[in-house]
C-alpha cells in the first residue's frame, strides 16, 4: 500500500496537519520538546459536533485512555475526556438538546455615563 505524501488529513469535517518528529530536527521548537516523554502532555483539542458517546465507544474498542466517560456538562454539552497514546486530550462534544443558559435570564444593565 502506497502512503499519501501529504501531511494533511481529512477528519470529522477539517483537515489536520501532522509532522513527524524528524521534521523538527532544524526548528526553533526543538529544544522545547526534546525529552518530553508524552508529546501531547496538556494539549485538549475539542472536536464539536462529534457524538462523544461513539468516540468513547471507539476509544475503549482501540484501546485509548478514557479519563471521563460521556456525560452533560453545567455548559450546555455533553462531552467525553479521551487520551491517546501520545497524551494528547480528545473531547468530543455536542449540545445537549434542549439546553437553555442560565445567563440569558439576566438584564444587562448599561452603565451611566
Amino acid at each position: 500500500m502506497r502512503m499519501p505524501t501529504s501531511p494533511l488529513r481529512p477528519g470529522h469535517g477539517a483537515q489536520w496537519m501532522f509532522h513527524a518528529d524528524h521534521t523538527y530536527d532544524r526548528h526553533p521548537l526543538l529544544p522545547m520538546v526534546a525529552g518530553v516523554a508524552r508529546r501531547g502532555a496538556g494539549v485538549e483539542l475539542r472536536l464539536h459536533g462529534c457524538d462523544p458517546d461513539r468516540a468513547e465507544a471507539a476509544a475503549k474498542r482501540l484501546g485509548f485512555e478514557v479519563l471521563a466517560s460521556a456525560a452533560d456538562k453545567p455548559h450546555g454539552l455533553r462531552e467525553a475526556y479521551l487520551a491517546d497514546a501520545d497524551g494528547y486530550i480528545w473531547v468530543p462534544d455536542v449540545p445537549i438538546p434542549g439546553w437553555v443558559s442560565p445567563f440569558r435570564a439576566i438584564r444587562h444593565f448599561r452603565s451611566p455615563g
